[in-house]
């Protein structure tokens, strides 16, 4: 009689017990699928939190899904939506600004200047001109371009008058616009070698010839820095002197022309700070002549102005000779 499963007993390949063995293999495979199967659960639960910020409750159940009414759909049903991003901010890359700056010592007109000056005039006028025909192309490849003018200028030039006292053609404002300067610092101690009319006249002349000035001025609300924009950077300029011929410093009134004294001059810049510069510079007229060590005074009060974070650079003269930086 044969068998009912139809398996010859004969014929049979295995054995009960590899029936046995063969059972238990199988299902320690399929244990060992189903952990496997687990672990690629929990390794995806944790790519999608560390993804999407969404983590599971405490119970260990899946996070709860955030749901709005459709705003695509118009019907008013609800669809799941994940958290909303958080808004991303981009700092603007910094673009540096710069300009370029030409920085010259003093314009002193001695008597033989000026006689040179006439000899290059005509109908009894001065023409400073040719005698900044070297510098002009320096001048004119700079951005801001700054002189120093030690002398006060004569009014109509009925007047001139030179050593030790001062008062110079007027036409020189002239050359030193038609120069390339765009402006001066004025105070020295030769600015009241003419009085407050020599003040006058200088700033005057100045003005017509488009040559801005800081150093001296005729009442208070003139007073201040002279303001420059090159490369769209607000530069302020500020002009001091530390000595004065024949006469005290301050002057009276202060403002007529500009007196060295540290703290107000570190004031002066911070009010010019607040006014909108970006950059300051500061002019002063000080030192010993043709000594080109500075003086103590000049290496304290450097360091004492330099330590304002409303001043960034100093630009000395007077001492007619090269100092050291």
């Amino acid at each position: 009689m044969s068998d009912p499963t139809g398996i010859d007993p004969e014929h049979d390949v295995m054995s009960e017990t590899e029936r046995r063995v063969a059972w238990h293999l199988t299902r320690m495979l399929m244990a060992f699928f189903a952990v496997a199967l687990v672990m690629i659960w929990a390794d995806l639960s944790i790519d999608l939190t560390t993804l999407t910020g969404v983590s599971r409750d405490e119970t260990g159940s899946a996070p709860a899904v955030t749901t709005a009414p459709s705003q695509s759909s118009g019907d008013g049903g609800a669809e799941a939506t994940l958290p909303p991003e958080a808004p991303t901010t981009t700092t603007p890359p910094f673009e540096a600004r710069t300009f370029t700056m030409v920085a010259t010592g003093d314009l002193l007109v001695h008597e033989y200047v000026a006689d040179m000056a006439g000899f290059y005039g005509s109908d009894g006028g001065y023409d400073f001109n040719p005698m900044f025909r070297r510098v002009q192309p320096v001048l004119a490849g700079a951005d801001l371009a700054i002189c120093h003018l030690e002398t006060p200028l004569s009014d109509d030039n009925s007047d001139l008058v030179y050593y030790p006292n001062f008062r110079v053609p007027f036409e020189l404002a002239d050359a030193i616009g038609a120069a390339g300067y765009d402006g001066c610092s004025v105070a020295s101690n030769h600015s009241l070698d003419a009085g407050v009319s020599g003040v006058r006249a200088t700033l005057n002349h100045l003005d017509r010839a488009g040559v801005a000035h800081a150093g001296m001025a005729l009442d208070e609300t003139e007073a201040g820095p002279a303001w420059f924009a090159p490369g769209s950077i607000s530069v302020a300029h500020l002009s001091y002197t530390d000595i004065m011929n024949g006469a005290s410093l301050p002057t009276d009134p202060p403002w007529l022309v500009g007196s060295l004294d540290p703290v107000l001059v570190a004031a002066d810049a911070e009010a010019a700070v607040a006014q909108g510069a970006e950059f300051v510079v500061v002019s002063i007229h000080w030192g010993i002549e043709y000594q080109s060590e500075p003086t103590d005074r000049q290496a304290e009060v450097s360091a004492q102005l330099l330590a304002s974070p409303a001043i960034d650079l100093l630009i000395g003269h007077q001492a007619h000779v090269i100092q050291p930086v």
